[in-house]
């Protein structure tokens, strides 16, 4: 199993937060965290070292958060790059903070005058009433889908999610993509 983007830093999170600062997994997750942009030039020795853990550890961790190796797990984290850049340009922009503000404020204006009570009642509806419902989003938003995907399981509701940060799940993404 390959994991995507997303899944990744949910795992190495997930491992975070659920174990001891003490255990092997916590430290290797925490370690890759740290060393998000140094991670395409390190190798396994390094890791190790760093970590104080065997390489079998590594490999261990490595594939119980789905990867088959740490050079798996590498090519993951490299393919973060492009992402970072991205962000770094539209975080960096002359007066983030206001116009930041400003888009905001468009698009809850934008959302007040596209979404009424009765379309909103309408959308919950059909998702209600779907026997399937599928959400498309690009890997922006994809986040925010998820969240709701996941409060919907509250409501004895399973929606799936296709996005091109999530490309392994052939189910979905050859029916749709």
């Amino acid at each position: 199993m390959k994991a995507n983007r997303i899944s990744l830093l949910h795992s190495l999170f997930s491992v975070i937060n659920e174990n001891d600062e003490n255990d092997t997994n916590y430290v290797l997750a925490h370690y890759f965290l740290n060393h998000y942009h140094e991670l395409s030039h390190l190798n396994i020795y390094e890791v190790s070292e760093a970590c104080f853990v065997s390489r079998s550890s590594v490999r261990r961790f490595c594939k119980s958060i789905g990867y088959e190796n740490f050079l798996d797990l590498k090519h993951e984290f490299s393919s973060y790059d492009d992402r970072y850049e991205s962000y770094m340009r539209y975080a960096k922009r002359d007066n983030y903070r206001e116009t930041l503000t400003k888009e905001i404020n468009e698009m809850i204006i934008e959302l007040d005058k596209r979404m009424d009570t009765r379309e909103v009642y309408e959308i919950a509806k059909r998702i209600r009433d779907s026997r399937q419902t599928v959400f498309l989003t690009s890997g922006t938003t994809a986040g925010f889908v998820r969240d709701f995907q996941e409060s919907m399981v509250f409501n004895k509701k399973v929606i799936s999610l296709v996005s091109e940060l999530y490309s392994d799940n052939p189910c979905y993404y050859n029916q749709y993509g």
